[in-house]
């Protein structure tokens, strides 16, 4: 997927487990500006959805027809879709889930998402359709990172959070890294069998 040759993710399907996936990446360069653009408004790919923040709408709309022209294909013999990302990408992910089940072929195939360093992407009319919508939705969430609990109010999250602990120093660019994500998610899964 790209946007003025930047590459902004990655679509394709693991045919072992018969899963295709949609990945966003974080931000990187200038596109922090765009995150700082939290006016709401409505959600654009299905009317009545709810209130987004602006910024991440727009950045969505610059990979939207890259996704819809490549889904079909990344979802060839696949029985799930799953749509991950990190950070600015974490917001993607939940702006692309409801127009992808909803929008784009095939249709048939309800997303599931996990995100990492997700900043709040809607207002609580966004919320309340998207959790209807789409039922499996994990936000892995690393003490002390402050992304997540950006924008503030009236903004807030959507799915259920999973709180994790990177340990390591208290330092704010490593609590939101991830590498430290990924330190986090093994040690709660160790202390979670």
């Amino acid at each position: 997927m790209t946007a003025n040759t930047r590459v902004f993710g990655l679509m394709g399907h693991n045919a072992g487990t018969r899963t295709a996936f949609v990945s966003f990446r974080g931000t990187r360069d200038l596109d922090w500006l765009r995150d700082l653009d939290f006016e709401p408004e409505a959600y654009a790919p299905i009317a009545g959805f709810g209130q987004v923040h602006a910024g991440f709408q727009a950045t969505y709309q610059l990979v939207r027809t890259s996704v819809a022209a490549n889904l079909a294909a990344a979802c060839a013999g696949c029985d799930q879709i799953l749509l991950t990302g990190h950070s600015l990408g974490a917001a993607l992910a939940v702006l692309a889930a409801p127009d992808i089940f909803r929008n784009m072929p095939p249709n048939t195939l309800e997303p599931r998402l996990v995100t990492f360093a997700g900043p709040r992407v809607g207002l609580s009319d966004f919320v309340t359709s998207f959790n209807t919508a789409i039922e499996s939705c994990f936000r892995v969430v690393n003490f002390l990172d402050i992304v997540p609990h950006v924008p503030p109010a009236p903004y807030t999250h959507v799915g259920a959070e999973i709180a994790v602990d990177s340990g390591g120093p208290i330092d704010l660019a490593w609590r939101h890294d991830l590498a430290a994500y990924r330190d986090g998610l093994t040690a709660w899964i160790a202390a979670h069998p």
